[in-house]
């Protein structure tokens, strides 16, 4: 399948897909695209085969909403689009020795899902915010003894761009302070575990000693913030009433671009 047929991928009946990311200029894109074919004959009651070209810009950002990441080579992966369930083979290789056997594999339950995650910065805790990715979240998220602020951002977001001074100051704010740690992770590019981000920017505090997880609700400002990390999530958590004096001028508060 091609590009053309990805509104009845992605709210057809079938939910799970196996994805070949080619280019239409690699030498080998004319075999490999009959060798997909002939694997998905075997297998199309179970998955759909769906062919990208990675040179069209609107299957670029369907890469990017999948999180799949970009690359020179062909790849695949089996996505099941309802949870966003992500898997990938043990080999890349588009043979149809190795696409059977990821389908196998896959069928027969061998396979785990994996989460996005960008590779981990040499400097990612050397400034006043953390650059956490998907392989370092849980780990620094979770942290029994520290309190951990997140900004869950998006490159594009110009809410996310506009907040990036303020909270570069509360990261300098709290940097004396070894108890807290104020981090952000891009969401294009990584996955968590513990849920799906549907805004951004969305900013969040996991309490030491219990790794409650605590939304923040408040206005985009620095004393907003700071006062929300400082009182362990009881201010300015999504939910509360907040009047409008509370809030500012209104173009500061905690609004969000959708995903």
């Amino acid at each position: 399948m091609t590009n053309e047929t990805l509104v009845p991928i992605f709210r057809g009946v079938i939910k799970t897909s196996l994805f070949i990311f080619l280019s239409k200029s690699d030498d080998n894109a004319q075999v490999i695209e009959e060798e997909v074919r002939y694997v998905a004959t075997l297998y199309h009651t179970k998955l759909r085969f769906v062919l990208l070209n990675t040179d069209n810009q609107i299957n670029q950002q369907i890469q990017t909403y999948l999180r799949v990441g970009r690359r020179q080579e062909p790849f695949m992966r089996i996505i099941n689009l309802s949870g966003m369930a992500k898997f990938k083979p043990e080999h890349d290789q588009l043979t149809v020795a190795n696409i059977k056997k990821f389908v196998e594999d896959f069928l027969d339950g061998k396979i785990g899902k994996y989460l996005a995650s960008e590779d981990i910065p040499e400097d990612w805790n050397k400034g006043p915010v953390y650059h956490l990715v998907g392989d370092t979240f849980q780990d620094v998220a979770f942290d029994f003894e520290k309190d951990v602020l997140v900004e869950f951002y998006a490159p594009w977001c110009g809410v996310c761009k506009n907040l990036a001074p303020t909270y570069i100051e509360v990261g300098e704010h709290f940097t004396s302070n070894s108890d807290v740690i104020i981090a952000k992770l891009d969401v294009t590019v990584n996955e968590i575990p513990t849920r799906q981000i549907s805004g951004v920017p969305t900013i969040i505090l996991y309490k030491k000693g219990q790794n409650e997880e605590i939304e923040y609700g408040g206005p985009h400002s620095f004393e907003g913030i700071v006062k929300f990390v400082e009182s362990g999530g009881q201010e300015g958590r999504k939910g509360e009433e907040r009047t409008e004096d509370e809030n500012g001028d209104g173009g500061s508060s905690s609004k969000k671009d959708e995903l």
